[in-house]
């Protein structure tokens, strides 16, 4: 990755310094309110699983928190496009930043639960590694509630051979295609060739949790329906394009402001719910699809995790090197070191940042470490426990054991 777009300058004046930071945050996110949305199981009904994945993704867009330090970031990568963070400023949700696709969980490792506050000086340039996301990353989160069939790392992916399947008649051949922009195939002229009203009967089937996508020669975007769109028809029953419309929500790169309970502005993410067209719909070239596990083509699965490693002692160099596997992807890692009387002396935690989408097997070894190294604490008489947090929003043990020298 390019060093400039994961570059941030602190800027904290001596007055900002002195603001106070509690009680900027309204309503803080917790961990409760996280574990409120339910693990999908499969006995749920399809409107529950779909609910699931718009409210994991709202909560991405929305919840509040404000940073320990004023700062400036690179939100584009080789484009001189920056933004400026305010301690004691009221934000919503993770910022846009291009290539980036992080959870909420990874959040919330440096986040106080009680205040809302983020410790921003803490994490330097890794708050675009942590705290950043674009389109394809924060619609995937929201499918990874429910969906162990996504497989995609962009919208470039985002066809049949990778999990999104195309909603009403339209067609186009995908079979010889590893993604659209090695094909220069481009979502405009699919709709071209299948016609407008054919589109439009498409958006029309849209339900809560589907997807729309476009891809041009400049890149693609993706955003998720909340709800079912209003459909108006004319007389002759075809569709009017400028009456119906349809409600979504995306990882956008502008900000707009919402009030908080307490009537103070908190600046959220500008792609909270919001409207578009049938015609808007068809004048960017979207294309609508749905998931495996919303379309009845597969049940949910419950979660299962494995390790490569079935010792009950190791040493640092085989914690190390032992691989996780899971049906769902990863979202991180969390290392707990304990002395032999149990006392925890050590918590941290490591993500993939390169294939966080499609992370399905990792080690720490190819993991970031974003915490302090704990390589001397490995002795004989501690122990240790990796958890992982995963994409069905599940807290799993990964291994437990002790050290050995």
């Amino acid at each position: 990755m390019s060093d400039e777009i994961n570059s941030c300058v602190e800027n904290t004046t001596e007055e900002e310094k002195e603001l106070s930071l509690e009680g900027v945050i309204c309503e803080p996110l917790t961990w409760e309110r996280i574990n409120s949305i339910p693990v999908a199981t499969p006995e749920m009904s399809t409107e529950q699983l779909r609910q699931i994945c718009v409210d994991e993704m709202n909560l991405q867009l929305s919840f509040g928190w404000t940073p320990n330090t004023s700062f400036t970031y690179w939100q584009w990568r080789g484009k001189n496009t920056t933004r400026d963070m305010k301690r004691g400023t009221a934000y919503g949700g993770l910022p846009y930043i291009s290539y980036q696709t992080n959870s909420i969980y990874r959040v919330m490792h440096l986040y106080d639960e009680k205040t809302g506050v983020l410790d921003t000086a803490t994490l330097g340039d890794n708050f675009c590694y942590l705290m950043g996301n674009q389109c394809s990353g924060t619609t995937a989160w929201g499918w990874a509630r429910v969906s162990t069939t996504i497989d995609w790392s962009g919208t470039e992916e985002i066809f049949p051979t990778h999990g999104a399947y195309p909603i009403g008649d339209y067609t186009y051949e995908y079979e010889d295609m590893d993604n659209f922009y090695n094909k220069k195939r481009f979502s405009a002229d699919i709709i071209a060739a299948n016609g407008e009203e054919v589109m439009c009967e498409a958006y029309a089937k849209l339900q809560p949790a589907d997807g729309i996508m476009w891809y041009r020669p400049i890149g693609g975007h993706v955003q998720m329906a909340t709800r079912c769109p209003v459909v108006v028809r004319n007389e002759d029953g075809t569709i009017d394009r400028e009456k119906s419309r349809g409600f979504f929500q995306d990882q956008q790169g502008n900000r707009k402001d919402i009030q908080q309970k307490n009537g103070t502005t908190l600046s959220v993410m500008a792609g909270i719910e919001h409207e578009l067209t049938f015609k808007k719909l068809l004048e960017d070239g979207y294309l609508p699809f749905e998931i495996a596990e919303l379309s009845g083509r597969k049940k949910v699965e419950r979660s299962h995790l494995d390790c490569s490693c079935k010792k009950d002692s190791v040493t640092y160099e085989e914690l190390q090197e032992m691989e996780f596997s899971c049906n769902y992807i990863f979202s991180d890692l969390t290392i707990r070191i304990f002395d032999k009387d149990g006392n925890e002396i050590y918590k941290g935690f490591s993500c993939c940042q390169e294939e966080a989408l499609t992370w399905k097997k990792c080690s720490l070894a190819k993991t970031k470490l974003f915490t302090p190294d704990y390589r001397e604490l490995c002795i004989t008489g501690n122990s240790v426990q990796i958890d992982a947090r995963i994409g069905s929003g599940e807290l799993l043990t990964a291994y437990k054991g002790n050290f050995k020298d």
